[in-house]
């Protein structure tokens, strides 16, 4: 609150103060703050209150050890960021790769199943082949030749038909395999994703 002592200004003479007040100064029309573009501990000022002072003027300097140290670990994080930028690429392709290998297994089982489906037709008919010809030997109508060939060919059938079986059970094994290679890469990936974004961050540190 301002205290004031008004007088006459007739009764005093030239120069005497006439009146008097509490208070502060004040620039017009508003104050003006001077900021830092980051945070740190002041060194030493280049200016005393009341100077008058000029747009790109150094007011202040900052400890440039706290700096020096902020631009190392700014870089450390930078380049191991970096580092896991780079190895997420890797992973990528792992993961296209995994995908691509996923695709033609599936192909070869579509495939080996086809064939299946044709061997075991192959099979039913070399067993009926073999069967007419159990009942004709019997009696006679045949020749042992003619028995013992079908039933070769009737016996190789069914080893082709277990082979192709099998390699389709090993196609299916292998699938599975793959399948939880790939879907491993992903999940790595997936993990990966706040190291890819603190590239961006380390790099707006710098």
């Amino acid at each position: 609150t301002a205290i004031s002592r008004l007088v006459d200004a007739t009764t005093r003479p030239e120069g005497e103060i006439v009146a008097q007040a509490a208070g502060w100064v004040e620039p017009a029309p508003f104050s003006v703050y001077a900021s830092a573009l980051t945070n740190g501990t002041i060194e030493d000022v280049h200016f005393l209150e009341g100077d008058r002072v000029t747009e790109g003027q150094v007011l202040a300097i900052f400890i440039r050890d706290d700096a020096l140290l902020a631009l190392k670990r700014a870089r450390t994080e930078a380049e191991a960021a970096e580092g896991v930028w780079h190895e997420n690429i890797d992973r990528r392709r792992e993961y296209q790769v995994a995908e691509a290998a996923v695709r033609e297994a599936e192909a070869s089982l579509d495939l080996a199943k086809a064939e299946l489906k044709v061997e075991e037709a192959r099979m039913r008919e070399a067993d009926r082949i073999f069967q007419r010809r159990e009942r004709l030997v019997d009696d006679g109508s045949i020749s042992q030749e003619n028995y013992d060939s079908a039933e070769a060919q009737a016996n190789a059938q069914s080893a082709r038909v277990e082979m192709v079986a099998a390699r389709s059970v090993e196609l299916e094994a292998k699938i599975d395999r793959l399948k939880a290679d790939r879907d491993a890469t992903q999940r790595h990936l997936d993990l990966r994703i706040e190291e890819r974004r603190a590239v961006e961050l380390a790099r707006v540190d710098l």
